[in-house]
Formats: C-alpha cells, structure tokens, sequence
C-alpha cells in the first residue's frame, strides 16, 4: 500500500462543491423540490400512457377470440394440404444442370420448347462413351451433353435456354 501513498487523485468534485456551497439554503430546497415534481409526473405520465394503450389493445382485441367460420377452417386446411403436399417435398434432377429441383420448378421435356443444340459440344472431347476393354477407342457420346435419365429441366436453365444462351451450371460448359 505504501506504493500508492504518493499518488494524489486530483478531481472537480472540490470546485462543483464551493459551487453548491455558495448557493443559498432556500435556492436548494427550491431545486430539490422542483426536480422531485418533475420525476413524480414523468411517473405519473408513463402510467397513464401505460393504462391508456392497454384499454385500447383491450378494446380491439376481445379475448377469447370468436370461433371460426366454416370459411376460414376449410382455407387453413386446404392451405395446410396443399403446402405438405408432395409435389412440395419431391425433387428431381435437371437435365441441363443436374441440380436437384422441387417437382413444382420442373417442367417436363416435352413442354419446355428449348433449343437444346445450344449444348451440342461434339469434337470438344467432354464426354466420352463407356469403354469396356482398354483396347476400345475413345469415342465421345452424340448429342446434346444432358442427363438422359431426367426427364425434366428447371426453370432457371429453360429460361437461359429461350434466351439463346447456355446455362453456366449446364454440364456441357
């Protein structure tokens, strides 16, 4: 402790009492009581707005609420069906992209109209048909370069494809 015997902390506190000090007995007992009022009506203030908002919430909300309607019941289960449906859950895979896309974003290859010859890639040496000996040839796969066993293409990659461009996450870029 004998360490900190030198060190003297030096503040205002000395000047704002001289101040307070010099200020007269009846000039305190008058800021003191103004300054109690003003806290008292704040408090008294918030109660009131307090107590206010609640009669108001209290007015447009009736507790319990009404039963509901047959209308209202038959919506929440029709919409309950329709978004566990599994038309919601199911995905399957693009034929241009192979991403896994929910059945609802799918449409099927027949329906789509897109030009597919936007993927043909025929001498670029991307795909390559199975060889069985390692004697066969390299012969690369005829064709647009798309998953054959997917029958349907997203809609991202088909509206790519109608504007005559091909698709970066396509498998033939």
């Amino acid at each position: 402790m004998s360490v900190f015997k030198p060190h003297i902390i030096k503040t205002d506190c000395e000047r704002f009492k001289k101040w307070y000090n010099g200020i007269d007995q009846d000039k305190k007992a008058t800021r003191v009581k103004a300054n109690a009022l003003n806290k008292m009506r704040n408090k008294e203030n918030c109660i009131e707005n307090n107590a206010t908002a609640v009669d108001n919430n209290i007015d447009r909300h009736m507790f319990p609420p009404e039963p509901p309607t047959d209308r209202l019941k038959y919506k929440i289960i029709a919409d309950w069906c329709k978004d566990t449906s599994p038309d919601s859950f199911e995905g399957a895979g693009c034929t241009v992209c192979g991403q896994l896309t929910p059945l609802k974003q799918l449409v099927h290859l027949s329906d789509a109209d897109c030009n597919y010859d936007l993927l043909l890639r025929e001498g670029s040496g991307m795909t390559r048909l199975e060889r069985k000996n390692f004697s066969d040839p390299a012969q690369e796969i005829k064709g647009p370069v798309i998953d054959h066993e997917c029958s349907s293409i997203c809609q991202s990659c088909r509206q790519i494809l109608h504007r005559g461009c091909v698709p970066s996450s396509s498998r033939s870029q």
